[in-house]
């Protein structure tokens, strides 16, 4: 068969050059029956369209007039061929294949996985040539190992064709061929896919694996592209009978099926999800040849998914589902045909038709499309499964399974049931081959196997029923164990007659009963997670738990997040459904004792909720922490749902607070803290609870203003927005719970608003969505479990389960929805499902052995027994049972599950009479149903849209009619005494009207039913049950509200609040809502009572005197009002308590040194709010002392003292007849005379001062006044010249003396700010530059200008205090400063409260006097004036507005003359932080330039002319630097707009190109960011390569970048290019100029998306001058020549030179070397001779090993024995120098003798005849060595570890015979936790033999740290010294 590149195009040509054609061309083609060939390798039928490319890949599949995306574009379901970075050479496109095989001689083989090989397509035919897609096309002719035949438009042929059996390239097929046929002629339209595998070669083969790479389109690289683009896949691994689908992460529109064709064989035995090396897991996929390819490797996270026909070789390796997983065996010229489909579902009667409009292709309906996907598995005589009430299930609720196949295809049927002690996926049998430590399968308790014994497992056939013409046989399943329960299914096959064996397996996971799980888990969360210690900081406390260690032991700093703050959310709201005295308590102790009282300690005003505990009020003094609204939200509702509790059992406990005290804090956390944007939270369901809940308060102003922001800002913006999903990442479900709330509010709030139609179609959208993510396989972990942005490999059960499911709860039962009873019960499977699935994270003993009552936050669907990947959960990696070791965000599931759990009563197509969480019966139209959800508060019957809903007793029966108009319900009192009860009805069922309520039989008063809701409110008596019964009435009339009044406490007193609490309720007419007055109905003489609110249910009180009053409340419903009054007694006012005293300070000015600045502060009784007066006074001082105190009637006074010494002065405070007193002791030093100083005055040379006519003087009385002074004459001499002098004067009429300093200065004042030296409390250079922009005398056009950098404080203490500095070299004479202070698009870094101080000329601080400004307006600079003084030092205190502090420049005002040293300080700092290890040469090209700068800037006394001349020469100099591939970003300086904190500036410099760290900007507001290069000299700049970095998230790619340049002689900035196509996310962006430009600074200016807060990044940016012609050659071999010429007559001490020469000369390349003569080269090689016999004739000694070095006796040792040599041999040892893989593997081969090596091991790199090649493979060969990637690579060049060193000496010992019994543990070490386990017995053994003893005095093992020649040689002797004295011994 002719292999073919592409198909030729056909032109018009003559009939009988067409006959010949048809002759030749198309040979073996009967004529007549011509096939024209395709004019490309697309091939379609009608229903769909598949293109194949030239690797043997499917590159694009469609289905035919899908419905497009919002870009018109059609939906690609495969992973784009161009994808980066899986475009590289380690490819698995979906077509290629994976094979594990092995062969052997007679057919045999052993049980074990001896001999296996993993081999594939992909390296198959790179051996060829073929590397990547994109010269696949290229090199097709050329290849020897495909042939591509595209035999129509139907049909393409490829031939994967194998090596010879014996060849040695690693990875390719050898000895066997792969044909793929990709048919389109198929009946049923589907692609028909065979695999064929032929043997060869003259061996039998075993192929142990055979492996299908499966790359969906499910790379998740940004929202917009996740909802138009890409697609979610859901598999089943159900070998005969498992499947895979992908739809659309929308839900919209039709998708795919891809069934294996079970006739031929074809099966899905096993599913490999990827994993690498991520997240502190180690997988089996690690390395550079699948890194891009793995789950969150390559910026995919889902990763590679491959579906395994046969996986007997990867279940042994731990993988595997089945323990008799098969293989395929085929003996010499044997082949064997697989067959696969990929069939379109679409809707109706799932045709193809003929456009997207089409009904099929138009269709809303996920139903049609599941039934069709269902139909499809039924025909292709498959076994489908459903189950219900889900695929998990509680022990005690009945449970149904449907088996959907066709009998006459399918026989033979058998159903067992296996529970996990029988099947345990998890033990030794499933995972032979696991990671110490990484797996446990422990139980206990209920989760053994005879732990249930009131269960028994059994499995009974009911009936078959054929629906839609298919056959659904039904059985009753009950299950006798909790935990994992396999179903496996073994059927019969008829094929062509015969039956053929064939299985499934479907897996449950089953409950204990849910009241026992919700139970045991709130008991252990108080019991154990609880901190119940007072003493504590932490008390009160829910702490994280892990299952191997216990509570968190890291608690300060890894408590947070939403795996902490979702703890309070479990407990509340299950002790809003079914209360316990102590777990109420314990609410009470997290809410108020740890979270308000301490952890809000510091935030209380703005409501703000740190994420860490470590940045919380219990550890720092933050004001404004980071924060993470998610977690804010958690305690939101935690603190909502303990205001529910309260009120609904109001006696339960004696409770700490009231209710409004939760429900405040519940509003002021959510409005002040959650945003109203198109992103939800979790738990936002109930924010309209929370709006309705504030209205009944009274408190209508804060519900109005939570409905305006909830309901109609956020709901307005919710159904606007594109993709209405409202969650964090790029594809995730956090928040479209909290995004369908909102949109639901504006539809219940705003129904007339004009977003109302919308917000309905965006909750659609959202169910859709919803539906999509969740899997409909018969496995419990994948059932309803919702897939995220790292697909459903990896993190199963998320949290968010429940949460999301609200929306199909609500969708389903409240919302329009078109659906009928069919559709509803349809709906019903998943929707239920979804509210069980969050309960399986409770351990009852199924889950680990310990901690019962613990739970887990995920479980881990990937098998292998390497452990679970880390998601910052700060624990261990070990899988319990499949389960993560952390409790993690496992709380927030179970609060969404117990937000829905309910009993749902509906009636199926196939399984009848469904009771969901309950058992049902139907007599006629009554219903009578019992719960077993584990609550019984909810019951739901859906066929009727009847909804019933208790808030404080539980049903344990119910009646209904089915038209609404009876209930009966049997109560358990949740509280035994006489109480309220609440019971809501809802639904569209119910009838309109008054409905009559009985209690246990009597009249117990009515409701009325409006708008499809009411509540029944009944007073049920004391006692343990009770019936109520609910009907509807003929007729009725409104009735008037019950009120009542509680009684108040005994001891409440006069002038202090009390609380008064009434009760209302009513039957609900005419409106439902009532309304509240209270008042005082009779009140003592004289006095008065005020209500704090008056219109609310609860309200503070105050009396104003002693007394008898009468409370009067009066409740109206509209129409009628009933009131209530209630006498009480207020007892005598307490007495007033005496003020109490705060601080009080006393301290001496710095400048006026006579007076001292008194201050005091005092609080008065807050019950009298009496003002408080104040009086300070002298209590002691010293003789002479003569004090006077100023303002003493102040709170701030003056104290002036005449003699040095010690004064104590009183400060008291009074409050009516109470006072408080306290004395202070400050000492007065220095100047101490009792003369007032006048603030300082500053004169220029020659001119008479002007001093100040008066000055401000504290009088002998006491009085600060302005006084006039008459100043002693001023010679014109104390003026003539720079300096200061003192001026004194009396102040008229008075001897009193005053003084005043005066400063001469020379010239005007000027900005000293850039002579000085800046330091902040954090310098984030790369972030905006940090200091570095503070005196850089740029001025800011805005308070957002951040082209010139900004210094700011947003990787320390967000919300803490900051401080910026000046230091000068000498003394500066200042009076002023402005600053432009720095504010974000988001509100952050404005600082406020600014306080200066100077630091005066001896090093002292101090605060200035006569400060005025310090202002911090917005786009100005803020003058700030105060007294001149001569400083060497200022600083500025400051606290934040929001987040963070920040200043873009800070000018100060004045004298002095100075040598500008800031531009050489620059360049100098630029280039000390240059990688050296980039430049050629490093520094030294400028190394002398730049010490002639550093002494000039370390020389205070340098002159301009020398800094200038210096700064010159330097910047000349700075053209010798040459970069590395002459990358200029090597030779530059790099700024940025923005970096976030997590992310590195750095990073797009640090060479590595599409992995390691990364700069990103996700958090900073803005249209644009931009990254700049300078170059203090000009660059020649031609090319640009821009590594754009997505991350699938916050990270987007941008729409479009501009370069502009800075040219050397301008300061304006030049565009030079705008690149606004093409851009490609994680791959290289290259930009050619059209000309080369001269420019001193480049800047790439980024275009995001959006103007908001997501973010731009990039990988790496390279920068390239214009090529040059290339004579580098000819300069390279004329300078090894010269050196050569250059060695004269040869002594040994020219060794160095000579070996330089050589080095040189090796360095050359093959052409180089080819330019240096034989004459040349022969001197080299005479002189080396010559050295050689010098050498011989000298005595050495290393120059670089001293005496007293810890190695120097090994170092000799080692060289004496000829195992190791020096770097320059006998004088350079390199002790410190690091040795790599290859040279300690040849030293251990010196060892030996160098023997004879008798086989190449086959390492892929190791090259032969390599120096190190025969000592590697001799220590392969004897065991010593192993290599990588089991055994495929060896990494010669790889630095060895300490830990890797002590392995291959210790199976060098095992070799060698010595006995290696002796070993010691090493746990004493601080770090032996990073000791590998492969590792382990070595460590021991060397440890034990003391051949390692430890760094850092014996603390530290360093196992993974980089072995240097020093140790290696320390190492190595003691081998062999212990070794000998063994022998000889």
């Amino acid at each position: 068969m002719k292999k073919t590149k592409h198909s030729f195009k056909q032109k018009a040509i003559s009939v009988g050059l067409s006959a010949l054609m048809t002759l030749s061309v198309f040979e073996g083609f009967i004529p007549g029956s011509i096939v024209a060939k395709a004019d490309s390798s697309a091939i379609s039928n009608d229903s769909l369209r598949v293109e194949i490319g030239d690797l043997g890949q499917i590159s694009v599949m469609n289905i035919k007039n899908n419905r497009t995306n919002n870009s018109g574009n059609q939906i690609n379901f495969v992973l784009p061929n161009n994808t980066s970075p899986q475009n590289g050479v380690q490819h698995q496109w979906m077509g290629e294949m994976i094979f594990s095989y092995r062969t052997s001689e007679d057919g045999t083989f052993p049980e074990d996985r001896t001999g296996f090989v993993e081999v594939d397509t992909n390296k198959t035919l790179a051996a060829g040539g073929s590397t990547t897609y994109s010269n696949a096309t290229a090199n097709l002719e050329s290849n020897p190992y495909i042939e591509k035949n595209v035999v129509s438009d139907k049909k393409v042929e490829i031939d994967f064709i194998g090596q010879d059996e014996d060849s040695t390239t690693a990875r390719t097929m050898k000895g066997f061929d792969v044909k793929s046929v990709y048919d389109m002629d198929t009946e049923d339209g589907s692609l028909l896919w065979n695999i064929t595998l032929t043997n060869k070669s003259s061996k039998y083969i075993e192929f142990g694996d055979v492996g299908l790479p499966m790359p969906w389109n499910n790379k998740y690289t940004s929202q917009n592209s996740v909802y138009n683009e890409r697609v979610t896949a859901h598999t089943f691994a159900g070998a005969d009978s498992g499947y895979a689908y992908a739809i659309r992460c929308s839900g919209e529109g039709n998708y795919i099926l891809f069934t294996p064709v079970p006739e031929s064989g074809a099966r899905i035995e096993y599913i490999d999800n990827w994993v690498g090396s991520n997240n502190g897991v180690t997988g089996e996929r690690a390395g550079s040849l699948y890194q891009n390819w793995t789950c969150d490797g390559g910026g995919w996270q889902p990763g590679l998914s491959v579906y395994y026909i046969h996986s007997k070789d990867i279940q042994k390796t731990g993988r595997g589902y089945y323990t008799d997983a098969t293989s395929l065996v085929l003996g010499p010229d044997e082949s064997k045909t697989y067959q696969f489909k990929f069939s379109a579902v679409r809707a109706g009667d799932n045709t193809p038709q003929e456009s997207a409009a089409s009904a099929n292709n138009a269709s809303d309906s996920m139903e049609e499309r599941e039934a069709n996907l269902r139909s499809i598995l039924y025909k292709s005589g498959m076994m489908d499964a459903v189950a219900v009430p889900g695929f998990q299930t509680a022990i005690n609720m009945p449970a149904k399974l449907d088996l959907h196949y066709d009998d006459s295809l399918i026989s033979d049927v058998e159903v067992d049931i296996q529970c996990v002690h029988e099947n345990d996926p998890f033990d030794s049998e499933h995972i032979p081959t696991q990671t110490s430590g990484r797996v446990n399968n422990s139980r206990t308790g209920r989760g053994t196997h005879d732990g249930n014994p009131d269960y028994t497992e059994s499995c009974k056939y009911v009936e078959t029923k054929v629906v839609d013409g298919e056959q659904h046989h039904i059985y009753d399943l009950s299950f006798g164990c909790i935990g994992n329960n396999s179903v496996r299914v073994n059927y019969k096959l008829n094929v062509n007659g015969e039956k053929v064996d064939k299985f499934t397996q479907f897996e449950f996971n089953v409950l204990a009963e849910l009241d026992q799980t919700i139970d045991t888990h709130s008991q252990f969360m108080v019991e154990n997670q609880q901190d119940n210690n007072p003493d504590s900081p932490t008390y009160g406390i829910y702490k994280d738990w892990y299952f191997a260690s216990g509570a968190d032991s890291n608690t300060r700093n890894h408590w947070g997040d939403d795996w902490s703050h979702d703890n309070i959310n479990f407990i509340t709201m299950k002790n809003y459904l079914n209360p316990d005295p102590d777990e109420v308590a314990s609410i009470e102790r997290y809410l108020i004792d740890y979270m308000w009282e301490n952890y809000m300690k510091y935030t209380q005003s703005t409501y703000t909720v740190a994420n860490y505990l470590s940045a919380s009020g219990i550890y720092g003094t933050s004001s404004a922490p980071y924060t993470r609204t998610f977690s804010e939200m958690m305690e939101a509702t935690g603190f909502f749902n303990m205001y529910r509790i309260q009120k609904a059992y109001p006696d339960l406990i004696e409770y700490r607070e009231s209710p409004q005290y939760y429900l405040e804090k519940a509003y002021g956390i959510y409005v002040n803290r959650v945003g109203t944007g198109s992103v939800g939270f979790y738990g936002e369901q109930q924010v309209p609870d929370m709006i309705e809940a504030l209205r009944a308060e009274g408190m209508t102003e804060e519900a109005a203003n939570l409905q305006q922001r909830f309901a109609y800002t956020k709901g307005r913006n919710m159904a606007r927005a594109a993709y209405p999903y409202g969650s964090e990442f790029a594809y995730d479900n956090t928040g479209e719970e909290g995004a369908y709330a909102a949109a639901k509010a504006l539809r219940e709030y705003y129904p007339d608003d004009t977003n109302a139609e919308a917000a309905k179609r965006n909750m659609s959208k959202a169910e859709w969505k919803t539906r999509a993510m969740r899997g409909i396989q018969p496995t419990w972990y994948q059932y309803a479990d919702p897939v995220f942005i790292g697909g459903e490999s990896w993190w199963n059960f998320q949290y968010t389960a429940s949460l999301a499911g609200s929306i199909m709860d609500d969708w389903l039962r409240y919302q329009d929805n078109g659906w009928d009873n069919d559709t509803s019960a349809w709906a019903s499977r998943v929707n239920y499902a979804a509210k069980l699935s969050n309960f399986n994270a409770v351990n009852m003993g199924q889950i680990s052995k310990d901690a019962v009552g613990n739970v887990s936050w995920r479980y881990t669907m990937y098998k292998g027994g390497h452990g679970a990947m880390n998601v910052n959960d700060g624990g261990t990696r070990v899988m319990n049972n499949g389960w993560n070791d952390f409790s993690g965000e496992s709380d927030e599931g179970l609060y969404g599950s117990l937000l829905r759990i309910s009993s749902d009563v509906v009636t199926d197509p196939i399984f009848g009479l469904v009771g969901y969480g309950s058992q049902v019966s139907k007599d006629g139209d009554t219903y009578t149903i019992i719960p077993e959800d584990g609550i019984g508060k909810r019951i739901n019957v859906i066929d009727n849209k009847l909804y019933l809903t208790l808030e404080q007793d539980s049903c344990t029966k119910a009646v209904v009619k089915e038209d609404g108009s009876f209930f009966e319900l049997d109560l358990n009192c949740v509280v035994n005494t006489e109480h309220l009860s609440k019971i809501a009805l809802s639904g569209a069922g119910l009838q309109d009207g008054y409905y009559s309520i009985k209690l246990n039989g009597e009249e117990a008063g009515q409701c009325f039913v409006q708008n499809d809701e009411a509540v029944a409110n009944v007073v049920i008596p004391a006692g343990e049950t009770a019936k109520v019964t609910i009907e509807k009435m003929d007729g009725g009339e409104n009735q008037a509200p019950v009120v009542s009044i509680k009684k108040p406490a005994d001891d409440i007193q006069a002038v202090r609040p009390f609380t008064m609490e009434g009760t209302a309720y009513d039957d609900g007419a005419p409106n439902g809502t009532l309304t509240y007055k209270w008042e005082a109905g009779k009140t003592p003489e004289g006095a008065s009572m005020t209500f704090a609110a008056d219109n609310a249910p609860t309200t503070s009180v105050v009396g104003t005197i002693e007394g008898e009053y009468v409370v009067k409340l009066t409740v109206s419903d509209g129409e009628l009002s009933t009131v209530a009054e209630l006498p009480i007694t207020l007892l005598e006012a307490p007495e007033r308590e005496e003020p109490v005293i705060g601080e009080v300070t006393a301290v001496q000015d710095s400048v006026n040194t006579s007076v001292a600045n008194l201050s005091g502060e005092a609080t008065g009784d807050p019950l009298y709010h009496g003002e408080l007066s104040y009086k300070w006074s002298v209590v002691s001082q010293p003789e002479g002392g003569n004090a006077v105190i100023g303002n003493a009637d102040q709170a701030k006074a003056l104290l002036k003292a005449s003699v040095p010494g010690e004064y104590v002065v009183r400060f008291t405070a009074i409050d009516a007849d109470k006072s408080a007193s306290k004395d202070v002791t400050v000492t007065m030093s220095g100047a101490v005379d009792g003369m007032d100083r006048a603030v300082s005055v500053v004169t220029k040379v020659g001119t008479a001062p002007v001093l100040p006519e008066t000055v401000d003087v504290i009088n002998a009385d006491g009085n600060v006044a302005a006084g006039k002074i008459n100043w002693d004459a001023v010679e014109a001499d104390a003026y003539a010249k720079v300096g200061s002098f003192t001026v004194t004067g009396t102040v008229d009429g008075s001897e009193q003396k005053v003084a005043v300093t005066v400063f001469v200065v020379k010239g005007d004042a000027l900005n000293v700010a850039p002579y000085a030296t800046a330091s902040a409390i954090i310098n984030s250079v790369q972030d905006l530059g940090g200091i570095a922009g503070l005196n850089d005398g740029n001025d800011p056009s805005s308070s957002r200008d951040t082209s010139n950098g900004a210094w700011h404080n947003w990787l320390g203490d967000q919300g803490g205090p900051a401080w910026v500095q000046y230091v000068w070299e000498k003394p500066v004479i200042v009076d002023a400063m402005d600053v432009y202070v720095f504010r974000d698009g988001s509100g952050n870094f404005q600082p406020k409260d600014m306080q200066i101080s100077l630091r005066d000329e001896n090093g002292n601080w101090y605060t200035p006097r006569e400060v005025d400004g310090l202002g911090n307006a917005l786009n100005t600079y803020n003058r700030t004036t105060f007294e001149a003084a001569p400083i060497t030092g200022m600083r500025i205190d400051m606290k934040p507005v929001g987040l963070g502090c920040g200043i873009l420049e800070w000018k100060v005002y004045g004298y002095g003359e100075f040598a500008d040293k800031t531009e050489l300080k620059k360049i100098n700092s630029m280039l000390e932080g240059l990688s050296t290890s980039r430049l050629e040469g490093g520094l030294e090209p400028i190394a002398e330039e730049k010490a002639v700068a550093v002494a000039v800037i370390n020389n205070p006394d340098a002159t301009q002319e020398e800094i200038d001349a210096a700064k010159d020469a330097l910047v000349a100099s700075m053209k010798n630097l040459v970069p590395e591939g002459g990358n200029l970003a090597w030779v530059s300086e790099l700024t940025a707009s923005y970096t976030s904190s997590w992310e590195s500036l750095p990073a797009i410099r640090d060479g590595r190109l599409l992995n390691g760290s990364h700069w990103g900007t996700w958090g900073n507001s803005g249209r644009s960011e931009w990254v700049q290069y300078n170059w203090y000299t000009g660059r020649e700049i031609k090319k640009s390569d821009l590594y754009i970095w997505n991350d699938g998230g916050g990270i987007k790619t941008p729409t479009s970048y501009t370069y502009s340049y800075l040219p050397v002689d301008s300061d304006e900035w030049v565009t030079l290019k705008t690149v606004d196509s093409g851009i490609t996310a994680n791959a290289n962006n290259p930009t050619e100029f059209d000309e080369a430009v001269m420019a001193r600074a480049l800047r790439c200016t980024i275009q995001k998306p959006a103007n908001n807060s997501e973010g731009v990044g990039l990988w790496e940016w390279q920068l390239f001058e214009a090529e040059k012609e290339d004579d580098t050659d000819a300069k390279a071999a004329q300078a090894v020549t010269d050196m050569i010429d250059a060695l004269g007559e040869i002594t040994l001490e020219k060794e160095a030179d000579v070996a330089a020469a050589r080095a040189a000369y090796d360095e050359l390349t093959d052409a180089q070397k080819a330019l240096v003569t034989e004459e040349t080269l022969k001197k080299l090689t005479d002189a080396e001779a010559t050295i050689e016999e010098l050498k011989k004739q000298d005595e050495w000694s290393y120059e670089d090993v001293a005496e007293d070095d810890w190695f120097y006796d090994e170092v000799y040792f080692v060289t004496e024995k000829d195992l190791m040599t020096g770097i320059v041999p006998k004088e350079i040892f390199g002790p410190f120098e690091k040795l790599n893989r290859a040279q300690f593997a040849t030293i251990l081969y010196r060892m030996e003798g160098e023997p004879a090596v008798e086989t190449d091991q086959g390492f892929q790199d190791v090259v032969k005849g390599e120096w190190y090649a025969d000592g590697v493979n001799w220590a392969a060969e004897k065991g010593i060595v192993k290599g990588y990637e089991g055994g495929e690579s060896f990494g010669p060049a790889d630095m060895i570890t300490r830990e890797q060193m002590a392995v291959m000496l210790y199976r060098y010992a095992q070799y060698k015979g010595y006995d290696t019994a002796i070993s010691a543990d090493y746990d004493a070490f601080k770090d032996a936790d990073k000791v590998s386990p492969y590792a382990d017995d070595a460590m021991k053994w060397a440890v034990g033999n003391g051949i390692i003893k430890g760094k850092e005095e014996h603390t530290l093992i360093d196992p993974l740290g980089d072995t240097i020649r020093g140790e290696c040689a320390v190492m190595l002797t003691r081998v062999v010294r212990e070794f000998e004295a063994a022998k000889n011994a």
